[in-house]
């Protein structure tokens, strides 16, 4: 009895049975699970999410000083940390089409040749002197039956993502710092002219101070502290001026050029906007943030290479193959046509526990890249938390210091006429004077965290890196 086989079939179940055991081989990847709050973040319950539009606006558009964008385009062109991970992305992209290079048949040429001299009991009437000469074709691919090659390239795809989101990471990062650096150039320079009003106007209560002292309404005393009082308001031009060098310079390394004078323009009264920190934050606008895409891809390409170590323990089946000719001149040619084809399926054995101590290794490999992507995702909702409260207890502040600065600024006037008029002691002059100045330096440092929150909270939610 001849035994009949359906060709069709068997070759139906031998498909089948490889793709069962490909799929123990190789598993897909499937995006975890996050605890996040939905409402923590919205600081005001009736927005809707219309926000999620904000880490999609450009740069260009969310900054509109127009001196604080041509540095923002300086910084982009030459900063040597975005061009070293620029290069990152090409590097990446280069690892990820040798990984797409693997699918496809090597080729390879082979050419020898040589010239024997044969002894005369070698030779037996023959030539003595032999040539030989070979010229072959040879081939070689590995059929990916357990989805080995494409994990492979799923992970280095995952990588140049990675590295993309990498390069996005580090461009709104400089974007932030130089729009801080630029914006704290400008509160120095507001602070510096209220130094400079204060030793203005503690001269001319020098002054006054003296006149009194000369028809006996003052004494000493009250000319050594109103001098002491303008030599402290004198003493504080210098360091503000050595915090100016100071930031044009760590402004100019983010630039990549040579430390030097940033031109600027403006000053913090018209530049608190707040609408970041009032809108609230919808939790699916985190993952616009490049750091949370760059791990999420390291997830990704750990769990692909892990893909990998799992199919190494299986079979591998490469086909090969041959052709050419050892013809030692054009007459023999035809004759001298060489070829073949092979195949080959290799099984590891036994190999010291190489290989399953490596598919334990990329596990645990992957465990780690999980965990960190769920500290990743952990510490942006911290940070656009902070931000927020932050931005809205520093609006409150501002409120209550411009109104203590405003009364401040009476008092000061007031007791400036009472001592003229003899009716009040330079003491009170001094207070007032004093508290002056601390409430006018708190406004501008009130207004400058503000700014600076709505900066870090538009890093924060991602935005920046689109052109």
């Amino acid at each position: 009895m001849r035994l009949k086989i359906n060709i069709p079939v068997s070759v139906i179940s031998v498909i089948s049975f490889l793709g069962v055991v490909s799929s123990c081989a190789v598993r897909p990847y499937k995006q975890p699970e996050v605890p996040v709050s939905q409402d923590y973040f919205r600081t005001v319950p009736e927005q809707s999410a219309d926000t999620i539009t904000v880490a999609m606006v450009k740069w260009s558009d969310f900054f509109s000083d127009p001196m604080l964008r041509e540095l923002i385009r300086r910084a982009l062109a030459n900063n040597n940390d975005l061009k070293i991970a620029r290069s990152r992305v090409l590097e990446a992209e280069a690892y990820y089409k040798q990984s797409k290079a693997a699918f496809f048949p090597s080729l390879g040429l082979d050419v020898a040749g040589g010239v024997t001299r044969l002894s005369e009991h070698e030779a037996l009437g023959r030539n003595r002197t032999q040539y030989s000469a070979t010229a072959q074709f040879s081939s070689s691919w590995e059929i990916d039956i357990w989805g080995k090659l494409r994990s492979a390239k799923r992970a280095q795809k995952a990588s140049l993502l990675q590295s993309e989101a990498y390069k996005d990471a580090v461009q709104t990062q400089l974007i932030s710092e130089i729009a801080s650096y630029y914006y704290k150039l400008i509160a120095y320079d507001q602070d510096l002219r209220i130094i400079r009003d204060a030793v203005e106007t503690r001269s001319r209560s020098l002054q006054t101070i003296q006149i009194l002292m000369a028809s006996a309404q003052e004494n000493e005393l009250s000319v050594t502290q109103a001098a002491a009082q303008l030599y402290a308001a004198q003493s504080a031009i210098p360091q503000i001026e050595a915090q100016i060098h100071i930031t044009e310079t760590a402004l100019s390394i983010l630039l990549g050029e040579l430390p030097h004078k940033i031109k600027r323009t403006g000053d913090l009264d018209n530049l608190c906007d707040t609408t970041l920190l009032t809108t609230g934050v919808p939790m699916q606008l985190l993952r616009y943030r490049p750091d949370l895409r760059e791990s999420e891809q390291a997830l990704i390409n750990a769990h692909q290479m892990l893909n990998v170590a799992r199919t190494q323990l299986y079979p591998s089946l490469t086909i090969g193959g041959n052709a050419g000719s050892d013809f030692i001149n054009w007459a023999t040619f035809p004759a001298s046509i060489l070829g073949g084809v092979t195949g080959g399926l290799t099984q590891p054995l036994f190999n010291n526990g190489k290989l399953l101590s490596a598919k334990r290794a990329a596990e645990q490999v992957r465990e780690q890249a999980l965990y960190d992507f769920y500290q990743a995702m952990l510490n942006a909702q911290k940070e656009v938390s902070d931000l927020l409260v932050n931005g809205q207890k520093y609006k409150e502040q501002l409120y209550y210091l411009q109104m203590q600065s405003d009364a401040l600024t009476k008092a000061t006037y007031i007791a400036y006429e009472l001592l003229k008029g003899g009716f009040s002691t330079y003491l009170d002059l001094l207070y007032a004077q004093e508290s002056e100045l601390s409430a006018r330096q708190q406004v501008i440092s009130a207004r400058l965290s503000i700014v600076q929150t709505n900066i870090s909270l538009y890093r924060a939610l991602g935005g920046g890196w689109e052109e």
